[in-house]
């Protein structure tokens, strides 16, 4: 079953990665050349956590819009009403705010149980994997689409955790031997810094892809 879902899951990226760019592109690039550059210039100053914020920020506020897009363009794949680039980008900013509160909660929750014991961490992960679909396609609160994903993915535990690992091996080995041939700090570094920035963050996309896929078995079979 995990192979299937893996295969279906490449197999929709590819067939789609053309309107997967036009989402996600116009977003990541802007924001990755302005962290690029106020790291660039912050380089020298000693106050670490003010260097660290802003970037933090900056991607806190883009990644719920081209992700509640993607949500939203899956589901309308699926359901044969595929939805034009301009909806999507105004769902990813109409529902921005719910879905932040959701990733505040699942990210506390989560960071807690990664600090304490790292396997806590990672069930978490897999039990909330389906809350953005309830939380989005559902109209559910955070809170409510938090407990319907915590009882929904019982029986698909391992099967997401293998698939976030697999898809974490595949994507981020190449990047980190690749990162190994530069001199640390040098201009060449921040620059490939920033394409492997750029182009993970379209193919972090699988993750996504997979858990609806699963999402969906789940609820179909219901």
């Amino acid at each position: 079953m995990l192979n299937t879902f893996l295969i279906d899951t490449w197999s929709f990226f590819k067939i789609h990665i053309v309107t997967i760019l036009i989402i996600i592109l116009p977003v990541t690039i802007p924001v990755e050349l302005i962290t690029a550059l106020h790291q660039y210039f912050t380089a020298e100053d000693d106050v670490v956590f003010q260097n660290l914020i802003f970037p933090l920020l900056l991607n806190s506020m883009a990644y719920p819009i081209y992700t509640i897009a993607i949500i939203f363009y899956i589901s309308s794949v699926i359901s044969g009403n595929q939805k034009n680039i301009k909806t999507l980008w105004n769902l990813g900013i109409e529902y921005w705010l719910p879905f932040m509160i959701y990733s505040i909660l699942s990210g506390i929750v989560i960071t807690i149980g990664l600090v304490l014991f790292i396997i806590p961490g990672l069930l978490y992960t897999a039990r909330y994997s389906f809350s953005a679909f309830d939380l989005l396609l559902n109209k559910n609160t955070p809170l409510n689409a938090m407990k319907n994903s915590w009882h929904e993915t019982k029986d698909y535990i391992w099967i997401i955790l293998g698939g976030y690992i697999t898809i974490t091996v595949f994507l981020f080995s190449p990047f980190f031997f690749i990162s190994q041939l530069f001199t640390p700090d040098s201009t060449e570094l921040l620059i490939f810094e920033i394409i492997s920035n750029i182009i993970l963050s379209v193919l972090h996309v699988l993750y996504t892809i997979f858990s609806f896929r699963v999402y969906e078995y789940a609820i179909n079979k219901k």
